[in-house]
């Protein structure tokens, strides 16, 4: 390509860029200089988007382009399943084995073997099984393929396969996702009417549950307990699925993770409320000692008391919701239980109210250290703002990320729920689309 045509090309695409927040997101992206795998992460999000809408021919051009061979394998498989989705298995299986044979050349074993595993389950949500099953045997990383194997089963199971997942199930040796592979496939078995069939798999999961230890870590600045706390949350939310409460609650009051209770509980008191029983739900958020959890517990509420013509108490849930998620200390939860609340409102007609707490919410963004974690805030609150049909303030929103791949990231997604909502952008979105372009172009050419 010649210095001419390159020059012509690069103003295509700025003015495409001026028009549609994912061509946009296209050119911010691909004007990233540095780190190449942040860049190739980029394009794969904005692949999938271009997919989600149908735009295949695009969304294959894009991923041609990555030279990052992890990403690549990623992309490649997002378009197969896409294509899959769309009955189109043919191309599904085309673009999900020349996944597979890229995520091969990856030379970071690591990485291959995640690369794959998460390959694997694409086959399987495609339905096609039987590769499924064999790209997972070739994982050596025990851990990986323990959790493929756990998502393959959950898949066999959403199709109401059961056998078969019981039967890839017993195949995981770690206690901790065969657990949760169990656990998963009874709350399939209540989802298909088959509610006899769950409380023999969560006994089973149970027991399994209590071999295991917990174990804590740190990453990125935040805490994280797994293994036993985890995984005895999820059954508790289990059993309350299948409307076993007595039981869920008396497994989530033996968690020893806080945390974990109180995710724990925050499920229970859902699915308390899916069933009518509004008082215990209530009774159940209120034992939750985290703000952010409890904020939740009572937002999920809320949204049943509306489903059920109770608008008054649903509005009333709603603002003890809102008045909890204020005293949350950590900036990320902070943000993100604004963010669900401001949604909300939104559903019940209030979009007012949603508009002003979502400026909570970014102001919110100010308390998160890391600045990787505050781009995906300010990104989650973009998209809120795009949801509820303020495509211009998610915009300006996305113009405050300073680090490219967050604003690529942030722009496609803002794209991906304007498109899924019908939503076009007005003029004032149109001026801050164009402020986007000129950053870039800007920093670019420093």
């Amino acid at each position: 390509m010649n210095e001419f045509t390159r020059l012509e090309r690069f103003l295509e695409q700025a003015v495409a860029a001026e028009q549609d927040p994912l061509a946009c997101a296209l050119l911010v992206a691909m004007m990233m200089e540095g780190d190449e795998s942040w860049k190739a992460w980029s394009l794969y999000v904005i692949v999938g988007q271009y997919a989600k809408v149908g735009q295949f021919a695009q969304a294959l051009e894009i991923a041609k382009t990555m030279e990052v061979e992890y990403w690549q394998a990623f992309a490649l498989a997002d378009i197969g399943v896409k294509y899959a989705e769309v009955g189109q298995k043919e191309k599904a299986l085309q673009l999900l084995s020349k996944a597979i044979e890229t995520a091969k050349t990856i030379e970071d074993g690591e990485e291959k073997d995640r690369a794959l595993a998460s390959i694997g389950v694409d086959y399987a949500a495609a339905g096609l099984f039987d590769q499924a099953l064999e790209i997972a045997k070739t994982i050596k990383d025990e851990e990986e393929k323990a959790e493929a194997l756990n998502e393959i089963a959950v898949k066999y199971a959403a199709a109401g396969q059961f056998s078969q997942a019981l039967e890839t199930a017993k195949m995981i040796e770690d206690g901790e996702e065969r657990a949760l592979a169990l656990a998963a496939i009874a709350g399939k078995y209540a989802e298909a009417g088959q509610k006899e069939n769950a409380p023999a798999l969560l006994s089973e999961a149970l027991e399994t549950a209590n071999t295991l230890v917990d174990s804590f870590f740190l990453h990125g600045g935040f805490g994280f307990s797994l293994a036993k706390s985890s995984v005895l949350g999820e059954i508790a939310g289990k059993y309350a699925e299948v409307g076993q409460f007595s039981q869920a609650l008396e497994i989530a009051m033996t968690i020893d993770d806080e945390g974990w209770k109180a995710e724990a509980l925050m499920e229970i008191a859902g699915k308390y409320a899916e069933a009518g029983q509004f008082d215990q739900a209530l009774e159940t958020a209120n034992m939750i000692e985290y703000s952010f959890s409890k904020a939740h517990a009572l937002v999920g509420i809320a949204k049943k008391y509306a489903e059920v013509g109770q608008k008054e108490n649903a509005t009333e849930l709603l603002s003890q919701a809102l008045e909890t998620a204020k005293t949350i200390e950590d900036g990320w939860d902070k943000t993100g239980e604004l963010t669900e609340i401001a949604g909300k409102y939104a559903e019940f007609g209030q979009k007012e109210n949603a508009t002003q707490i979502l400026s909570q919410a970014l102001e919110a963004t100010k308390m998160i250290e890391d600045g990787t974690w505050r781009v995906f805030a300010l990104s989650n609150v973009a998209v809120k703002y795009a949801e509820v049909g303020q495509s211009a303030q998610a915009l300006e929103a996305v113009k405050t990320i300073d680090d490219g791949g967050g604003k690529a990231n942030a722009l496609a997604n803002v794209a991906g729920k304007c498109a899924e909502i019908g939503q076009k952008i007005n003029e004032e979105g149109l001026a801050h689309l164009r402020d986007i372009v000129v950053q870039t172009i800007h920093t670019k050419s420093k």
